[in-house]
């Protein structure tokens, strides 16, 4: 019957996704939740940040992005920081780089210390054809973000937020997208369909949260319905989104406009919907629908297997098992009805161990299951594991047996089937599967692989006879690759993968396959070997192993083999990326040749070569014996038929004596024509140009391929240095440059070696610089560059190998550090003002403070610590320090531009003994100022900063808090007195509060804060006193013409209510129940229930006695 009362309203969105007065949080990410918050806060302002969030329509894409922009936007009591948050639309790929410049300008002008764009796919991208000029543009700037590559950006302020459809994701991949999605700095997270728990604690959540708009609203769905609905209508969920949308998933949109109908439901009956009410819907009695979909089970088959109940108790269980679809746990006075059933086929048996979600992932491979059960836990299923698995899997767990309606009366009774994406269900092809043997396992899946792919079968040769798959697999227009594809089941021939795995090397590595890939069955406990590990003696690493999930084997029995072409396209990538890197050139498609005939190979040992001469004739290196042509060696062809041509080329570029031995280089005809190519006064060359040239000039030669070997040689000889599509000419100006930044930074350690070799080569250094002052730039040939560029390089290499670059900056920024912490004031204190009670364990610190005689800490004083600290007496190499001299004036007259670097360096060389022996280190606050210290006193002073500013940390952050806390409570102060009026007895002193406060501050600073947040917290819970008796000043009146001062017994509190009702005009027309609840609502009372439990006669009896406390 008909309740006759005001409908509730309804928490469920009726078109599926939370709108703006209900904001529901993701359920079911909470690990995922965690690892963004601990992702973003910790690295953002250090490097860019991505993270991609990719998901279905339905499954919860916009609540994600929703609840990330709450956490991140300050904008709740529980938001994790307070950035700039904002969204761009990149359905139509608008310019990203010129948005991300104007939100860098927005959060210089607002304070923001973060930026979080999310980029939303809010209408569908089509992903058909090819990339428009839109999306390559999009796609580029995503790659020059995370290489943080945009001219004007800050990437490291920003984390982008790419939200986008899986095949969207797809045809991003599809053009080079996943070499982002790789880079360091990126998040990945896949949506998914609703399980059991996610569908209970999604209805629980929406009541949550209408509870908090509308309190009429119970904050739990147990009010409402029975919890066979929420289980009955998941397992529907599937068919109606099938017929609905065509499309067979477990929806949650769909899910929650369902509940929308349901809620309308309760409203029309105006009470609880019970079981039996679940039964008149499913079984169409009580017609609803759902967008003309009419929310039943098939009628028919439910009374087909009620034929099978010959009781009452079996009618019952068939009942609950049917309409309330979940798994169960087996009971003792219901084991009996549950075989029999499970023996009919009407219910599956599974065996099964109930697991933690924090101890989930180690269950990755196995079947499983997410449940509500008392919180979140997972039904990791045990059915198919061996005993040996089960021993090192299971560990403390005891497997229990469980039940559910069967697999085919889910799909005849409900519509429902396991086809959904990501599925951790059982399988009936599956358990098919687990009951064959190891060898018919492997027949089965290698028949899949056959027929699908137009495979043949082969046999291995040695050894065992494993079974495997071979054919031409066609990658892309007539490139094929000879691919061979092994599958392992436990335990295959009696042989455990290890002993597999060798006997599948043996038989591959000198077949004619390009690649091989193993795949292994799920469950396997056994750990594959590291690619490292695998010793392959021709292979060049060619084989491939990987892991299948049940999911994945799954789909193979299923004939669906996207997931396996997906698994040979990556193995794939990798084997031409090793390929290429080995150099083996495409369009070659295996290593069928020895390796020792690969023009590629034959030419990196070839530029080698030429680079040893090439140091053998400056007289860096000693004469040494040909690798190429050394008798004993075959890196040219095992043969020899290539080695009297290599000897040839050589020639060419090499002096070689009778003996094969290297005695120097030469520039050849071939690298001066192509020298001919530059112009030696400019910086460099498109490899575009030269390649146009070159069609002029080398149009006949054809040994070698350019300009792929020149190129590479005049690299070797320090003239050209290739970037990609451009040739830099190298000049002696860029290596000076580099040694003057080499002395810049190491000038106390370079004057202070005595060492014979640095000694040489600073003097190399100053006859070098020397010959290049007195030659005009326009006059220096070819050789010339390459001699004086070797020379400086070699120069330049050793003096960073003997010195090493001091982080003066971080000096720099401790010092300044210092300082603002030691400045920073509350009330008329600073930190200098404070009493240190209690020290670290810090022998510095210890010694500062008992040097100074001082239980306070001030810049001045601390600066002169360290100074004294860091005195060091040192000896200087007079000769160095003349050459190093020289060599300056000599760069000065190379080229003036260098005076403004050279001059500081006179300068510190001048005061040298005087920065070691009586340093200053407050100078380098001066980011001008040039020091002159040395790597020990550097160090030392670093480490004494770096003691004294730890030490310091807490009592700064202390000192922002209070000053933040301290305004607070005088705003509070000033708000009750002006407020005084209402509240009797108001004794509150501010002055005598902020002396106390001083005091603390300057003698017990540790108890500061804590004392602080007390006051603040009593007096901010009067303020709220006063506010409830502004804003119910009628109602207090009321309340306190009741004359109450101590606790009341419900029965008093109502005989005073109605005493005094009659005079209250706004009062008398309401009950005393609905009075009370007024003075709870105000705060004026708190409600005790105090329970007594006795036996009286052997029976339990429990009283109840309700008192309210006056506040």
């Amino acid at each position: 019957m008909q309740k006759t009362r005001e409908a509730l309203p309804n928490p469920f969105p009726q078109l599926g996704t939370p709108g703006e007065k209900i904001r529901i949080n993701p359920i079911g990410y909470d690990r995922e939740i965690r690892e963004i918050k601990e992702f973003v806060l910790p690295n953002i302002g250090k490097q860019p940040l991505m993270i991609n969030i990719y998901g279905e329509y339905g499954q919860g894409k916009t609540t994600f992005l929703k609840f990330l922009e709450e956490k991140f936007n300050g904008s709740l009591p529980d938001s994790w920081a307070d950035f700039l948050v904002d969204k761009l639309d990149i359905s139509e790929f608008p310019p990203l780089e010129e948005f991300l410049l104007e939100k860098q300008k927005e959060a210089e002008e607002k304070g923001k210390e973060g930026i979080i764009i999310i980029l939303d796919e809010m209408q569908h991208i089509s992903t058909e054809g090819s990339l428009t000029q839109n999306q390559k543009d999009f796609l580029d700037s995503l790659r020059k973000f995370a290489d943080d590559n945009i001219n004007g950006v800050r990437n490291s302020l920003f984390t982008l937020v790419l939200a986008m459809h899986p095949e969207t994701e797809k045809f991003f991949k599809d053009y080079g997208y996943y070499d982002v999605e790789q880079r360091r700095g990126t998040f990945k997270l896949v949506l998914r369909d609703i399980d059991y728990f996610t569908a209970h604690e999604m209805v629980n959540e929406y009541f949550k949260q209408m509870h908090k708009i509308d309190e009429s609203v119970e904050p739990s769905f147990k009010h409402y319905f029975d919890e066979a609905f929420i289980n009955a209508f998941y397992i529907l969920s599937q068919d109606v989104e099938s017929r609905v949308n065509g499309i067979r998933r477990l929806n949650g949109r769909t899910f929650a406009q369902i509940f929308f109908v349901l809620f309308e439901e309760y409203n029309r009956k105006g009470s609880k919907l019970e079981f039996e009410d679940l039964k008149s819907i499913l079984l169409g009695d009580k017609s609803l629908k759902f967008k003309d979909y009419p929310l039943q089970v098939n009628r028919e088959a439910y009374h087909d297997i009620l034929n099978f109940a010959e009781s009452e108790d079996l009618k019952k269980i068939v009942d609950q098992m049917l309409f309330n679809p979940r798994w169960y746990f087996e009971k003792e006075e219901e084991k009996h009805w549950l075989r029999m059933l499970s023996q009919r086929g009407i219910i599956a048996e599974r065996e099964c161990i109930v697991v933690d979600p924090n101890e989930i992932a180690k269950y990755e491979k196995i079947e499983k299951e997410r449940i509500y059960l008392e919180g979140e836990k997972w039904l990791v299923f045990t059915d198919f594991l061996t005993a040996e698995q089960k021993g090192s899997l299971l560990e403390n767990h005891e497997p229990q047996k469980v039940y559910r309606l069967s697999e085919e009366y889910l799909e005849e009774i409900y519509g429902f089937k396991y086809e959904y994406e990501g599925s951790d269900g059982s399988s009936k092809v599956l358990r098919e599967y687990f009951k064959l043997e190891p060898s018919h396992k492997v027949d089965e899946v290698l028949e899949k692989i056959t027929e699908n792919l137009e495979f043949n079968i082969g046999r291995c040769k040695q050894g065992p006879s494993y079974k495997f798959a071979e054919g031409n697999y066609n990658v892309l227009g007539k490139i094929k690759y000879n691919l061979g594809i092994f599958y392992y089941a436990e335990d295959y021939n009696r042989d455990d993968f290890k002993e597999y795995m060798e006997n599948v090397i043996k038989n591959v590595e000198d077949s004619e396959h390009d690649f091989v890939v193993v795949l292994v069955c799920p469950y396997s406990n056994k750990i594959p070997p590291i690619k490292e590990n695998l010793e392959i003696r021709k292979m060049e690493n060619r084989i491939f192993i990987e892991e299948l999930s049940s999911d994945s084997l799954r789909k193979i029995l299923e004939d669906d083999i996207e997931g396996l072409e997906n698994i040979i396209r990556e193995s794939m990538k990798i084997y031409v990326k090793e390929a290429f890197e080995k150099g083996f050139t495409l369009p070659l498609t295996g290593f069928k040749e020895k390796i020792q005939n690969k023009p590629t190979l034959l030419r990196n040992k070839f530029v080698d070569e030429v680079g040893k001469a090439w140091s053998i004739e400056l007289q860096l290196s000693e004469p040494t014996k040909s690798e190429i042509l050394y008798s004993s060696a075959s890196a040219v062809d095992g043969d020899g038929k290539l080695l009297d041509l290599a000897r040839d080329s050589l020639k060419e570029f090499i002096k070689l004596d009778e003996d094969d031995i290297i005695r120097g280089c030469e520039f050849s005809r071939y690298e001066k024509r192509f020298l001919e190519l530059f112009d030696i006064e400019k910086d460099g060359i498109s490899k575009n140009e030269i390649e146009s040239s070159m069609k002029r000039y080398f149009s006949s030669y054809s040994r070698f391929q350019f300009p792929d070997f020149i190129g590479r040689i005049l690299e070797k000889k320090n003239i050209l240095e290739i970037h990609g599509d451009f040739y830099k000419i190298k000049k002696p100006d860029d290596y000076l440059q580099r040694i003057l930044d080499i002395l810049n930074w190491s000038l106390v350690t370079l004057v202070s070696r005595s060492d014979i070799l640095t000694q040489e080569k600073i003097s190399s250094l100053k006859i070098i610089v020397e010959e290049l002052k007195e030659e005009a730039s326009s006059d220096i040939t070819w050789t010339e560059i390459a001699t004086y560029n070797t020379k400086l390089d070699s120069i330049g290499r050793f003096l960073e190998e003997k010195t090493e670059q001091l982080d003066i900056q971080h000096i720099k920024e401790n010092l300044n550090l210092l300082k603002k912490c030691l400045d920073k004031r509350f009330l008329d204190l600073d930190i200098s003002d404070i009493e240190f009670s209690e020290l670290p364990k810090d022998p510095v610190i210890e010694k500062y403070f008992a040097e100074t005689g001082k239980s306070k800490i001030d810049f001045d004083s601390l600066v002169s610590f360290i100074n004294e600290e860091i005195k060091e007496p040192i000896s200087f190499n007079q000769s160095i320090i003349n050459d190093i001299k020289s060599i300056l004036t000599s760069i000065q007259k190379i080229d003036s531009s260098w005076e403004s670097i050279a001059n500081p360096l006179f300068k510190r060389l001048e005061n040298l003994k005087m920065d070691l022996e009586s340093p200053r280190i407050e100078k380098l606050m001066d980011y001008e100022y040039g020091h002159s210290y040395s790597s020990t006193q550097i160090k030392k002073a670093k480490e004494i900063l770096e003691s004294f500013n730890q030490f310091l940390k807490p009592y700064f952050k202390s000192l922002e808090s209070l000053n933040e806390l301290y305004p607070e409570l005088r705003d509070v102060f000033d708000y009750i007195e002006g407020h005084s009026d209402y509240m009797e007895d108001l004794k509150m002193d501010p002055d005598e509060e902020e002396d106390r406060i001083k005091r603390l501050a300057k003698n017990e600073f540790n108890l500061c804060e804590p004392y602080l947040r007390h006051i603040l917290k009593e007096y901010e819970d009067l303020k709220e006193r006063i506010d409830s008796r502004i804003k119910y000043t009628e109602l207090h009146r009321f309340f306190e013409g009741l004359g109450l001062h101590e606790n009341v017994t419900e029965y008093k509190l109502k005989v005073k209510i109605e005493e005094e009702k009659e005079d209250f005009d706004e009062f008398k027309h309401l009950s005393t129940d609905e009075i009370t609840q007024k003075f709870l609502r105000a705060g004026f009372i708190k409600k005790i229930t105090i329970k007594t439990e006795y036996y009286d006669k052997g029976d339990q009896r429990i009283e109840e006695m309700v008192k309210y406390e006056i506040i």
